[in-house]
């Protein structure tokens, strides 16, 4: 549905169930990306929030993360050097799997060199991000803000 909010996703299904609650809640999306989970990938989430930067139609982000890989913390950081200045929402898929355990994909496994729950909340939190527990509270959130 047309709308103010972008959504960075590394996981398909949370894009469509993020999309389903935001347009449940008529709230519409300017723009929806999935830069998907694996180690190798095309663009990353800056260099979309880069894109959005000063693209009128798009009043908030959404970044619905997960464990493994430094996407998140790689994002926060840029978030917090570039003074992102539009409201950034964040969730993290995967929050309670134990060290070593793989999700659906090769890039969302927790080891202990990085990518675990802790230092993504950290960045996303000392970045300015709102932090979302679970969707369900995506769209309450988001309408607060916009």
């Amino acid at each position: 549905m047309p709308g103010p909010v972008a959504i960075l996703s590394r996981s398909g299904t949370l894009t469509y169930e993020c999309v389903h609650r935001l347009s449940s809640s008529g709230i519409g999306q300017s723009l929806c990306a999935g830069i998907g989970g694996d180690p190798y990938i095309g663009q990353d989430f800056n260099d979309i929030c880069r894109f959005l930067y000063n693209d009128h139609s798009c009043q908030a982000l959404i970044i619905l993360g997960e464990i493994g890989g430094n996407a998140e913390e790689d994002l926060g950081q840029m978030l917090k050097d570039t003074g992102f200045h539009k409201p950034v929402f964040g969730f993290i898929a995967g929050q309670t799997a134990p060290p070593g355990k793989r999700l659906g994909h090769a890039g969302a496994i927790l080891d202990e060199h990085g990518g675990g729950i802790k230092s993504k909340l950290m960045a996303m939190h000392d970045s300015g991000m709102i932090i979302c527990p679970d969707l369900a509270s995506i769209p309450k959130l988001v309408l607060k803000v916009i």
